[in-house]
């Protein structure tokens, strides 16, 4: 992997931490268990070539209740990591890091012995302290797991990578191999299983890993194989986010700027590898608009933005790229204190095409950070206006054209 492409991948990684904690957590049994909590301290000893640290973790995991034969269990967990004050010359003078944690799991009973990696548990962006000890938090789902025969499943935290980077620049990450102090009870949950053994074994589908008993494979959870390469993908990780949506737009004719907002898109963020996808619902008050015409008559409008489907876009090396068409309607417009009467269909003959984009990290797009984005537009011809006289002319000479920029900012509200 390259420095950039390292950096790029923990960037997109911090942000499926953000969405992790909240999606809850699938639990895929007999469809009654209730999900329960474990938690366990567990020291481990990390290395690098340059060093070696004593690190103090609580590793907690979220299970359902009980499982059933040939049923997937899925959990949750999450890596609580405190680094000594000695990791921190090796982070390179960062000031703040984001990363990926894997936790290695020993699985037992209900027919299985395997060992399996939770591989992609993210670390969101945290602040490097000047001093003293620095705690990272990675949160992820480990493997889905197939019983084939009832009895007490187990698993088993075993040994523990950490991968750190700059969240602001690039660089080669640090990479702790930390193996388990000897004497601790590791167990994260032994969970009964109930039904029959089974008798067939359904083929795999081709996804890896697949875990076997008697070298016959399980049922496929449609797990992708971890490691397979630089374009890996995360399962996808989704949430409905509400943001408040404010900023300014400047009319290039006019040489004027009009208030946008605020208002407010509901969105779907995906976070996946390599390319995430975000869409949303965007509704924005009308705004009113002041120009000078001609470089002294005064213009009073008010201009409403109209969204024709939905804002669509991509998430792509911790950068967000998203189109939104706009109708631009005008209503309510005075001229040197006159009204103009334009009607209550004069608005743009087709759709504004708006190509956001926020800025290139560092640092790279978080889904509870400020997102600032701009673009340049067109805004098309008018239609439909004037009741006593046409003026689609007018507004059009006026107003339409290109060069018109647009800047918004996209505030957090909370998970829907």
């Amino acid at each position: 992997m390259t420095r950039t492409g390292s950096a790029h991948r923990l960037g997109a990684l911090a942000a499926a931490a953000l969405l992790v904690p909240a999606l809850g957590v699938s639990l895929v049994g007999d469809g009654s268990a209730a999900a329960e909590s474990t938690a366990r301290r567990i020291a481990y000893t990390c290395t690098t070539p340059e060093l070696t640290a004593q690190v103090v973790t609580e590793v907690a995991g979220v299970f359902p209740a009980s499982g059933s034969v040939g049923a997937p269990v899925q959990s949750a967990l999450t890596v609580t990591a405190t680094l000594p004050e000695t990791v921190l010359p090796a982070l390179g003078g960062a000031k703040s890091v984001i990363g990926t944690a894997a936790l290695g799991l020993a699985v037992g009973g209900a027919g299985l012995s395997t060992a399996v990696t939770a591989e992609e548990l993210s670390v969101a962006a945290t602040e490097v302290p000047e001093k003293g000890e620095l705690k990272v938090v990675a949160t992820g789902k480990a493997p889905a797991l197939t019983p084939v025969k009832p009895g007490d499943l187990t698993v088993t935290a075993t040994e523990l990578t950490l991968t750190l980077g700059s969240a602001t620049a690039d660089g080669p990450p640090l990479i702790l191999k930390c193996a388990k102090d000897d004497g601790q009870d590791a167990q994260l949950v032994k969970l009964p299983v109930t039904g029959r053994n089974l008798t067939t074994v359904p083929a795999p589908s081709g996804t890896l890993p697949v875990p076997t008993t008697g070298g016959k494979p399980l049922p496929s959870t449609g797990t992708t194989a971890p490691g397979a390469g630089e374009d890996q993908q995360l399962g996808p990780l989704a949430r409905r986010i509400r943001y408040k949506v404010e900023g300014v737009s400047r009319i290039k004719k006019m040489e004027s700027e009009v208030k946008i907002g605020p208002g407010e898109m509901l969105t779907e963020v995906i976070i996946k590898l390599p390319v995430g996808e975000i869409k949303g619902d965007l509704t924005l008050p009308p705004s009113k608009g002041y120009f000078v015409l001609f470089r002294f008559v005064p213009n009073n409008s008010v201009i409403e933005f109209e969204s024709v489907g939905q804002v669509a876009g991509i998430i792509e090396r911790g950068q967000v790229k998203a189109t939104s068409k706009m109708f631009i309607k005008l209503r309510d417009i005075k001229v040197g204190g006159v009204p103009l009467d334009v009607g209550p269909n004069c608005r743009t003959v087709e759709p504004a095409v708006i190509d956001l984009v926020s800025a290139p990290p560092p640092p790279p797009f978080l889904p509870t950070r400020p997102t600032p984005m701009s673009a340049t537009y067109t805004i098309p011809p008018f239609g439909n206006c004037g009741v006593t006289e046409p003026l689609d002319s007018l507004l059009t000479g006026l107003i339409s054209g290109p060069g018109n920029t647009l800047n918004l900012t996209l505030t957090f509200l909370g998970y829907e």
